[in-house]
């Protein structure tokens, strides 16, 4: 990836390892934006991701090679994780920005947004470019911050996550171990995942996107008042 010196994103580029084309990073962010608009069916994308996991850990019974065994179960552990960040990132991104008053709602409780000072210039270009401003926005956000997630969740669109998370938070950090860390914690020692680790972790994260599914199915939308026409 290149970087032209300063911190605007415009020059940021990076080289295709396949067809060695050079893209700029707003290429790369409206691929990104459009490949979660147009992942609608986002619950039955994370439950295909989970029974992945699951065939697969099924068959890891069979691997011989423990070690290789091991670092299979560390990936499918990973991949709950980031099957669930996906979710929440989907269904939330497609709530919002196809709907004003969620739009709205999201500007109101955002303070990068409520507390920001704007020109009458800014205001109008809020006004024509909403939608598009929303969404860059939340692509930038990090959906396994799971705190900050249940906040946005509750704040624009109503949804309440379990009040005890304690359990899912120390997944998300055993995850960044897995994944950042090459299985190693701070203090540089080995995470240790059994298969019994990825069998509760299914069942809690499934339970807990099913009941967030049916919180986002059961959103009440603004209602349009059609304008009644006078008689001459």
């Amino acid at each position: 990836m290149k970087h032209g010196g300063t911190n605007e994103l415009d020059n940021y580029t990076t080289l295709c390892p396949n067809c060695h084309r050079e893209y700029d990073a707003n290429f790369l962010q409206n691929y990104y934006s459009e490949s979660i608009v147009e992942n609608t069916k986002y619950y039955d994308v994370f439950l295909q991701g989970i029974d992945d996991v699951r065939l697969l850990l099924s068959q890891s019974k069979n691997l011989e090679n423990e070690h290789l065994q091991k670092t299979l179960w560390n990936l499918l552990f990973a991949n709950v994780i980031t099957s669930m960040e996906t979710y929440l990132s989907d269904a939330f991104i497609n709530t919002v920005v196809n709907d004003k008053a969620f739009i709205k709602r999201l500007i109101e409780t955002t303070p990068e947004f409520s507390q920001k000072k704007y020109t009458l210039v800014d205001i109008f270009s809020w006004m024509e470019n909403a939608k598009k401003t929303a969404t860059n926005y939340l692509l930038d956000v990090v959906f396994h911050n799971i705190w900050k997630v249940s906040h946005m969740y509750k704040d624009v669109l109503n949804i309440d996550f379990p009040q005890d998370m304690d359990y899912l938070s120390k997944a998300v950090m055993t995850r960044h171990d897995l994944v950042h860390r090459n299985g190693k914690t701070k203090e540089g020692e080995s995470v240790v995942i059994s298969e019994i680790d990825i069998v509760r972790l299914i069942e809690y994260v499934t339970e807990f996107i099913q009941n967030i599914d049916k919180q986002v199915n059961g959103l009440i939308k603004p209602k349009t008042v059609a304008r009644k026409k006078h008689s001459g």
